[in-house]
């Protein structure tokens, strides 16, 4: 990314306005009033810095000596509340002295600041992210302090639970010791806050949760009253997911909306036979044969039931499918209103980490659809719940994560399908 396509993307990303420009600097205006200057010899002593750093992921750089990488945080507190100045910028500091390492948890640095938003324009160009520049009271404590702030640092507070972690060593280090570096001191501070902190492994992970509620209501004045009464327990599930940062948690949580139903199902399976058999013409209540027949068939229901049941389990997420989304169409617009390309990304892409099958929403071969939809949710679902070494398709936190988001938007679609088809009029 050069000055010129900087300068461009932020005018589309932030809503900045430019006041004025010259061969030194540029002057943004900040909430439409407040002048924001940018020196553009700190933006090629910035870019000549990341020049010193490789990348193997979107969000995470490195060197020899010098490793960073983005944080995502599974807690409703803001880091903050571990501070005891609210105000105080964070700038958490553990040196281990004994093996030349020292971690800092802080906002990014200016150069992966730079990588971010180049990561961020290659990935959306911001058409599916959004971030309103609010006068928070971290910007309005400065501002009424009098204090000028620089681009870098106005956008590093501006964007959400933007945090960093940062390892800095004495000695020559590899990618992966860093790595089992940064896992170890994220794990000492969780377990001495109880705060769930963890790598971020791509923009999408990041800018996720901020895009899943794109499309909602946002004023609460403009919320009706309830019309319909809605399953308790499957509105429990709902919220545990939306409440969680954690997308196994998520992606588990909407799987239970769906299965909740798989018991009535079953027994409306077997009804649907037996009733189906026993309106044959060719069935006869008087012949031994029809109704041994009849019985095998319904013992082998019950087999299944009691002693076999998750070889049925795909089939009933089949008909559970069935059951509650008989316009394969309706799920296909929702989706398309969170993310116009992720219909083309299930059909011509199997989730990796599970070989979930291919799903192409469009055709109109529905039983196709219905069986390859339940194919790549259910083995989605058995990937995530597996956690033993040396199992194929099992989902892994660390590599598997940019996947598995991508497959939320698909489940929580159908999720809430289940909720609305299963209420009833108030």
């Amino acid at each position: 990314m050069n000055l010129e396509e900087l300068k461009d993307y932020l005018k589309k990303l932030f809503k900045l306005e430019i006041a004025k420009e010259d061969r030194d600097l540029i002057e943004f205006l900040f909430l439409e009033k407040v002048p924001i200057v940018f020196h553009k010899k700190d933006f090629e002593i910035t870019l000549q810095k990341l020049k010193k750093y490789k990348a193997d992921s979107e969000t995470e750089i490195y060197n020899q000596n010098n490793y960073e990488v983005l944080l995502g945080f599974d807690s409703n507190k803001p880091i903050h509340f571990f501070m005891s100045n609210k105000l105080e910028e964070i700038n958490i500091i553990k040196d281990d002295t004994l093996n030349g390492i020292s971690y800092i948890i802080s906002k990014p640095s200016n150069q992966f600041l730079l990588f971010f938003l180049n990561n961020l324009k290659k990935n959306n160009n911001g058409s599916n992210f959004k971030i309103i520049l609010n006068n928070s009271p971290r910007i309005k404590f400065l501002f009424e302090k009098g204090k000028s702030i620089s681009l870098f640092y106005l956008l590093k507070e501006v964007l959400p639970r933007f945090y960093t972690l940062k390892i800095i060593s004495v000695s020559p280090r590899k990618q992966s010791d860093f790595a089992n570096f940064s896992f170890s001191m994220l794990f000492n501070f969780s377990y001495n806050t109880n705060f769930s902190i963890l790598p971020i492994r791509s923009i999408e992970e990041y800018t996720k949760k901020l895009n899943n509620h794109k499309t909602k209501t946002s004023i609460f004045e403009d919320i009706d009253a309830p019309r319909r009464i809605y399953i308790n327990e499957l509105v429990h599930y709902y919220m545990q997911a939306l409440a969680n940062e954690n997308i196994e948690y998520q992606f588990i949580s909407y799987y239970h909306i769906i299965e909740y139903f798989f018991d009535t199902i079953y027994y409306e399976d077997i009804t649907n036979s037996v009733r189906n058999t026993l309106t044959l013409p060719s069935f006869s209540y008087k012949r031994v044969k029809d109704i041994r027949d009849l019985i095998q068939k319904i013992q082998k229901k019950i087999i299944l039931k009691n002693e076999d049941f998750l070889l049925r389990e795909q089939e009933l997420l089949a008909l559970t499918l069935k059951k509650f989304i008989p316009q394969i169409l309706e799920i296909k617009k929702k989706l398309q209103e969170m993310d116009e390309n992720c219909i083309e990304y299930y059909k011509n892409n199997e989730v990796p980490f599970s070989k979930g099958d291919k799903v192409d929403l469009e055709s109109i071969d529905l039983e196709e659809v219905y069986k390859n939809l339940s194919a790549r949710l259910y083995k989605n679902k058995n990937a995530i719940s597996i956690k033993r070494d040396f199992i194929k398709n099992r989902y892994s936190p660390i590599n598997d994560q940019l996947y598995l988001a991508k497959e939320i938007p698909l489940i929580k679609t159908i999720a809430e399908k289940v909720i609305l088809e299963s209420s009833k009029e108030i």
